[in-house]
Parts: structure tokens; C-alpha cells; sequence
């Protein structure tokens, strides 16, 4: 049997070698894709070649997008905790020790060679792992490198190298062959039937070290907030956060002097588009904790008997403030005020920011940004209940969850949580925010929930969101805040073309409006599996021509009401602003239709939109143009189409247009 993987041009006789020319491997100019056996995979790596086991789209880069299939998994065994020490002897695991355990659950490994860096003091090694058919899915990848990893505990922790689990890993060569067997086949459904567990890895633990500085074992860095009681030395903000009481730290903080507060409102400037939990991060951590700036303080958190100075808070090269401490949390690792109010007070991210007001006695979000983020908690708690998981709205939740669409709704939601603009860009309370499909890509690839998170998967389940309602998309809103968030994009330096996403309240209408576009796209699928009217034409000759015929009437009646529903729902997502015009509608058919010729038929289908049921066309005059905050650019007299007697939504909109329902 051959495997596709990628192998580097050239032999590197140690680590620093092969390093220091992986620019060039994932670049592709340094390595060639081949069909090798085992054996041969074997003796590449022995012969100091890197490789990437994995088949990658021809003459692209070694990147995880250029990802198409794998059959050869490799674990790798540093025995490393985060300090880049050799970890303790209860974690440390011996190359048959590994083996034996793949041999419980089932798996053999074709063999298991040394790494570059391996001693006899100090183990590394790397098992691989050949499967009986190929993984083409990223699911099914994340799957199987999860799985495998969890096979290997030790201690309580995983002692695999969980950290190299992505598609494009390169691994670098060895020294020597430790165990062999190049006929073993470990089979996919094998590894599929494992379980995980939920338990660290090693490479989270961290040396714990004596008053002389030697090391004694290791340790995970808990969380020395989460207890019920304070214990050791700690100041009355520390206990006010514990304690989940912002006006106890309220006082704290005045305790008479207010300097504290100035200059926590001075930092507090709100801008169209700003992430307030990165205002929150500005805000002057040593005088909100009591202690010196930059010096070393001996530790204040509660359960940290600090004998010697050990911690100190640092303004970051970006403004913000950390609080340090090796013992608390880690060589190099910073809380932020965000991290210790939620550490400490269990409050959730949203949270965070009334707990922030509250305590410091300042505003930095609006009133239509508190809107904004209660309707995305809103959508979010609801969402994640068993109303929408099961019973009426279940098949929506299924048709959600089997296409990915649910954890980039999740993603947009806490998105428009985090980026409300301060004033309304279309009603009071609609979460807009502005996003491009290569941010969005970037970002998604950070998150737990989310997959198919290349650009052009993240594109794909952006438009089937907005052909579901559940967001609405823009690339020219017309809105005067639009200006400055363009011109805060362009101060940025952001070269990426960014759509406005904005999320509509999920009310029963838009609800069913997705069951019936899954309704409609089932049925079309169905239809598909069949010949076609000319296929059946052309077999059947004149009389599926008199059965055409006497059918074209049906035909006619079902297309206008087909596409009747299509015109509106276009119009319910156009028209939270409020109003909307027959070109935006035009556009929105032609980006989402299946239909052609839509510029004429929107002309001919006119009366179905504006029958008086649901909308009404107007002509713009300076009276419309003052209720509806229209823009400038909207010519006087051009007509536009204001919704009217809508059943699901209470707005301005019924009052000022009563008349016409």
C-alpha cells in the first residue's frame, strides 16, 4: 500500500535544521508530494526528511485549507511540560509503555521512531498510525486526532502533544526506529468507536519550583479565585470581585479619593464599532487593585502565601493592564480585569460590562447597545433550550446542525454582542456589526464550536444563514454611521471588503420562513433525482407534449405564487430599516434566486407586494423623509416600499402607516 504525503527536498541532520527551512516547505518550493510505502515513510524520516503525511492540494502551500486527505496519523510524545521540562515521573510515559497502551484500545502502530531532540534522560518519540481508508473530511480529522490522543493518560492527563493536531503539521525526522511493524493496519471504525475525556494535557502543567528556585514537580495552574473563602493577604477589591459585589468595590475604589475614577471615566470613550471588553481592558488595573505599578508586590490573591515579591501588574505594549503571577497562573500568563471579574464573580462575558458600570460608576455601552446584546443573549439562550432542539422547531435545529450553520449563528451572535455600534444603524436594538468573510475565517478558526472555516465555507454558510433569515447582509447600507465606520475601517488600515451583518429577533415568523425555505430546498432535491420535462418530452413524444400542455396553466399559477413568497420574504429581510427600495429587492433576488429574468418579473409581480396585506409603496417627500430618518442620497418622489401591518412585530412603523393597512 502507498500513501500520499509531502516530503522535504532535502535530509536535515538535526532540529534546527529542519526548522529553520519550514518556511520553505509550507511555501511549497522546498518539498514534493509522493506515493510512498511505510517502510519508505519510515526510512525518509530516518533519514532526516521532513514530511507531512497527508495528501495537499498540487503546488499549493502547506497550509490547512490545502488540506485533501490523510491515511497516516502520527502521535507525538515530548514528555514536556509548559515549561519545556522534562515533566514529572507520574506523566512521564517510555516508548513500550505508549505502545501497550494503543494495544488496549485496540490499535497498532506501524512503528515508533526518536525524535531529534530525544535522550536517554529525557524520551521523545513520535507513533504512527496507518488507517484502513482515507479521512476527506475536517470533521472526521478532528475526530480521529482527538481520539487518538485520548488513548495515552497517564496520571490524569493526556501525554500526547495534543498540539499537533492540525491538517498541515509537519513533522521533522529522528534518529532511530524503536518498535516496527509495517504491516499493521489500524481500522477507521476502530478509532471512531473510542471515547474522549475531558482531562488537560501535560503541556499545561508548570514546574513548581522551591524558595531556592529548584524544581520539585509539576502542577496545573488553577484558578486561586474560585473558592468559596479568602484565605492569605488580599486586598478589599480582590474581595469585592470574590464576593460578586460591584458596589462594595464601588467603595473601595472612592475610599476618599476619586482620582481613580477620573481617570477610569477619562479611558471610557465609546467609538462606533469598539469592542467595550477592550475598553475594559484599559482601564488602570493597579489603582482598581491598590497595588504599585511596575514593581513587584508580594502575591494578593487569596490561597497564594507570597513569602517573596512575586507578582506585579504591567501596561501592555497595546494599553492594556495584566496581572502576573508565575505561581497563580503560569510563567508569562496575565489576567486582565475581564479574566478576574469572570474568574471570580462566575459572571459571563456579557455580564462582564454591567458588572464594570456598576462598580465604576460609568456608561459604556447605550442604551440601544443594551438592547443589542439582550436580543443576542436572547437568541443565544434560546437557540441552546429544547424549545428550538426539539418539537415544532426541530427539524430546522437538524437541518442546522447537518450543514455546520449552527456555531457560525453562534458566531455571528457574539459577534454583534461584542461590536454593537453605539447608535442605531437600522432600528433601535438590531445588532449590526461589520465583518468581512476573510475576518470572519481568520476568527472562526479560534473557536471550539465552528467548522468549515475556510473562506469559502464560511462565505457559503453566511449566504445560507441570510437565505434562512436568521441574519440579514449588506454591502452599501445606507445609514450616516456607515461613513464612520468605513472611515474607522480605513484609519484600521483593513484592506478586507467588509459586509454589515445584522441579526432580525427571532420571532415565529422568521422561524417559519426557514422551515419553508428547508421545505422548498427538500423538495427541489427531490425533483432532481428525476428526469427533466424535456427528458420526458423527448421519450414520451406527442403525448407528454398534450400532458405539458395541459399542465402549463398549473405551471404558471404555482411559479407566481412561488415566486410571490420569494418577493416578500426578500422584502421581510430588506425592510427592518423600515423601507426599502424595488432595486435592493432586484439585487437581493439575484444574489439568492433561482429564478431569472427577475428585473421584469419584479415589475409584473408588483401587485403581490404591495396588495396592502404587508406592504405599500411611497414616494419620498421631506414629511417620510424626517419619520424615516431616509438618507440624503434617496431622491425626492422615488418611490420605496414601507412595510405595513405586519402581525409578528410591533413598531413606529404600524403607526405612522396605519392608514394604509
Amino acid at each position: 500500500m502507498k500513501l500520499a504525503v509531502y516530503v522535504s527536498n532535502q535530509a536535515f541532520m538535526n532540529k534546527a535544521e529542519a526548522v529553520a527551512n519550514t518556511g520553505g516547505f509550507k511555501e511549497g518550493w522546498a518539498a514534493s508530494p509522493l506515493n510512498l510505502t511505510v517502510e519508505e515513510i519510515a526510512e525518509k524520516w530516518l533519514a532526516g526528511y521532513s514530511i507531512l503525511p497527508a495528501q495537499m492540494k498540487r503546488n499549493k502551500e502547506a497550509v490547512n485549507n490545502n488540506w485533501v486527505s490523510q491515511q497516516m496519523f502520527a502521535v507525538d510524545f515530548d514528555n514536556e511540560n509548559g515549561d519545556k521540562e522534562r515533566v514529572s515521573d507520574e506523566c512521564y510515559i517510555q516508548p513500550e509503555e505508549a505502545r501497550c497502551m494503543a494495544a488496549e484500545a485496540g490499535l497498532t502502530p506501524a512503528f515508533i521512531y526518536s525524535s531529534f531532540s530525544s535522550t536517554p534522560e529525557h524520551q521523545k518519540f513520535r507513533m504512527v498510525f496507518v488507517l484502513d481508508e482515507k479521512v476527506t473530511t475536517r470533521e472526521l480529522h478532528h475526530e480521529v486526532t482527538t481520539k487518538l490522543y485520548t488513548v495515552f493518560m497517564k496520571g490524569g492527563y493526556i501525554v500526547a502533544d495534543t498540539q499537533c493536531s492540525d491538517r498541515s503539521r509537519i513533522y521533522y525526522g529522528g534518529k532511530e526506529l524503536l518498535s516496527t511493524d509495517f504491516q499493521a493496519v489500524t481500522r477507521l471504525s476502530q478509532i471512531k468507536a473510542l471515547g474522549t475525556a475531558d482531562v488537560p494535557y501535560i503541556g499545561k502543567l508548570r514546574s513548581n519550583r522551591d524558595f531556592n528556585g529548584h524544581r520539585i514537580n509539576d502542577y496545573i495552574p488553577a484558578s486561586l479565585m474560585r473558592s468559596e473563602q479568602i484565605h492569605g493577604i488580599t486586598t478589599p477589591a480582590i474581595a469585592a470581585l470574590l464576593y460578586n459585589d460591584p458596589l462594595q468595590l464601588r467603595e473601595s475604589l472612592h475610599n476618599g479619593v476619586d482620582s481613580t475614577l477620573q481617570i477610569i471615566r477619562n479611558t471610557c470613550t465609546v467609538h462606533a464599532n469598539m469592542n467595550p471588553y477592550h475598553v475594559i481592558k484599559h482601564l488602570p488595573l493597579h489603582l482598581i487593585l491598590g497595588v504599585p505599578l511596575p514593581h513587584a508586590f508580594r502575591c494578593i490573591m487569596h490561597g497564594h502565601e507570597d513569602a517573596h515579591p512575586s507578582a506585579k501588574v504591567q501596561s501592555l505594549a497595546d494599553g492594556t493592564y495584566a496581572y502576573f503571577c508565575h505561581r497563580c497562573y503560569g510563567e508569562g500568563n496575565g489576567q486582565t480585569l475581564i479574566d478576574l471579574i469572570l474568574e471570580a464573580s462566575r459572571c459571563s462575558l456579557a455580564d462582564t460590562i454591567t458588572f464594570v458600570e456598576a462598580a465604576f460608576d460609568i456608561s459604556i455601552q447605550t442604551k440601544h447597545q443594551l438592547l443589542c446584546r439582550t436580543r443576542c443573549t436572547n437568541i443565544l439562550d434560546f437557540i441552546h433550550s429544547a424549545s428550538f432542539t426539539t418539537g415544532v422547531w426541530g427539524p430546522l435545529y437538524q437541518h442546522m446542525k447537518r450543514k455546520k450553520l449552527l456555531g457560525h449563528y453562534q458566531y455571528y451572535l457574539e459577534k454583534a454582542m461584542q461590536y454593537a455600534a453605539h447608535e442605531p444603524m437600522l432600528n433601535e436594538g438590531v445588532p449590526t456589526f461589520y465583518e468581512s468573510v476573510r475576518e470572519s475565517s481568520e476568527h472562526m478558526a479560534g473557536t471550539a464550536y465552528c467548522t468549515g472555516v475556510d473562506k469559502n465555507s464560511v462565505s457559503k454558510k453566511r449566504n445560507e444563514l441570510a437565505d434562512l433569515g436568521l441574519i440579514g447582509k449588506s454591502t452599501n447600507l445606507d445609514n450616516p454611521i456607515f461613513a464612520t465606520a468605513k472611515a474607522y475601517q480605513t484609519k484600521q488600515g483593513n484592506q478586507y471588503h467588509k459586509e454589515f451583518l445584522f441579526i432580525p429577533d427571532l420571532t415565529e415568523e422568521i422561524l417559519e420562513f426557514a422551515l419553508q425555505e428547508i421545505r422548498a430546498a427538500k423538495s427541489n432535491g427531490e425533483r432532481a433525482q428525476y428526469k427533466t420535462r424535456a427528458a420526458l418530452m423527448n421519450s414520451r413524444a406527442d403525448a407528454a407534449d398534450r400532458v405539458f400542455k395541459q399542465d402549463v396553466g398549473n405551471e404558471l399559477r404555482k411559479f407566481q405564487r412561488d415566486f410571490r413568497s420569494y418577493l416578500i420574504s426578500a422584502a421581510s429581510r430588506l425592510t427592518i430599516k423600515g423601507w426599502t427600495t424595488e432595486e435592493e429587492i432586484v439585487e437581493e433576488i439575484m444574489r439568492t434566486s433561482r429564478y431569472s429574468g427577475v428585473k421584469w418579473q419584479v415589475g409584473q409581480l408588483r401587485p403581490y407586494l404591495t396588495n396592502g396585506d404587508r406592504y405599500t409603496l411611497k414616494r419620498v417627500n421631506k414629511e417620510l423623509r424626517n419619520k424615516l430618518n431616509l438618507p440624503n442620497s434617496l431622491p425626492s418622489r422615488t418611490k420605496i416600499i414601507v412595510p405595513v401591518n405586519r402581525n409578528t412585530t410591533k413598531d413606529s412603523i404600524d403607526k405612522l402607516f396605519g392608514d394604509a393597512s
